[in-house]
């Protein structure tokens, strides 16, 4: 079984030192091991993913973290890891269709609304991203991401509105 479309090579590796190289094969095929026992096994779908991305195979790692999702519907992180690989990529639209899909489902998890707000930011939507900081908040008032988030998007638009 191969996990990726394509097989990997020296030069399909970044900046691959022999170490590294070695090291990156050593962790796939780990991966595959696992999800041959266990294809369902979120944890390794996940790292599957962010493997994928740390080797710029941007589609095939939104595949996993897509696998990730549909293993553990409840669990956010499989959906956060996606809509960031799609933020990354430039597919905000595809970003928000995810993370409006999973809000309907999971209204109440706050991860869920710092996340949209994230891509709400990158489009230049200040006030939609500062309108879900607020519904995380409102959620859980002491959450650190959603302040620091909503912090920093307010220095960013006070420095756009300074001469």
């Amino acid at each position: 079984m191969t996990l990726f479309s394509q097989p990997f090579s020296a030069a399909s590796i970044p900046s691959a030192s022999s170490e590294d190289l070695q090291a990156s094969l050593a962790e796939i095929d780990e991966i595959e091991r696992g999800l041959l026992a266990n294809p369902t096994d979120c944890d390794l779908l996940l790292r599957a993913a962010r493997w994928g991305e740390r080797m710029g195979r941007h589609d095939e790692a939104c595949s996993f973290y897509l696998h990730a999702a549909a293993a553990a519907p409840a669990r956010t992180d499989a959906i956060i890891g996606l809509s960031d690989s799609l933020r990354t990529q430039s597919h905000y639209e595809q970003a928000v269709k995810v993370l409006q899909d999973a809000l309907a489902r999971l209204p109440e998890k706050p991860e869920l609304w710092c996340a949209i707000a994230r891509v709400m930011s990158d489009i230049g939507d200040g006030e939609k991203a500062d309108l879900f900081l607020g519904e995380a908040l409102r959620l859980d008032p002491g959450n650190a991401t959603a302040r620091l988030q909503r912090g920093a998007l307010h220095r960013n638009a006070e420095n756009r509105a300074a001469p």
